[in-house]
């Protein structure tokens, strides 16, 4: 008996050890129909713990979650960045869907696209976009920033390795 309560007692003294503390909630507002919608697919932090997140979104939609206002408006993927407090930073278009976002050691970040990979420099700007086939859906940076893919094939196909 007295071996069951110290286990629960160490269990207990474990799961209070680990608990987390909520520091915040944003959330990005919307204008414009009932039509439009916003998800997120990716997430990423850097090392001063900005936060990137990709996904999707339709309409106009304000991804500033504060008082101020930067809507992208049409269909298609975006990369926003915020601060560690939650503050807005900026946000990109993206012609598709981001599905992954990975970041470098010069603060560049990649984006996973279903049928692309595209790069962003530091302050949320295209360096470049690369098309890619088969279909990708999840991928990684060594320490040199190369990009290791994992997808799927419908059919046998000759992959070619490009260099990025």
């Amino acid at each position: 008996m007295v071996k069951f309560f110290l286990l629960i007692g160490l269990s207990i003294l474990n799961l209070q050890a680990f608990s987390q503390d909520y520091q915040w909630a944003k959330c990005i507002g919307k204008t414009g129909t009932n039509n439009n919608y916003v998800s997120s697919n990716g997430i990423i932090t850097d090392n001063v713990r900005n936060i990137y997140t990709t996904g999707s979104f339709s309409d106009t939609l304000d991804f500033n979650p504060g008082a101020g206002v930067n809507n992208l408006t049409g269909t298609g993927g975006y990369v926003l960045k915020l601060d560690s407090a939650g503050n807005f930073s900026w946000v990109t278009y993206l012609t598709a869907t981001g599905l992954d976002i990975k970041i470098d050691a010069q603060g560049n970040l990649y984006v996973l696209q279903a049928n692309s990979i595209s790069k962003l420099n530091a302050s949320g700007n295209i360096v470049w976009v690369k098309s890619i086939s088969p279909t990708f859906t999840s991928f990684k940076l060594d320490l040199n920033a190369n990009i290791i893919t994992a997808g799927y094939l419908r059919e046998p196909k000759i992959l070619t390795l490009v260099q990025m």
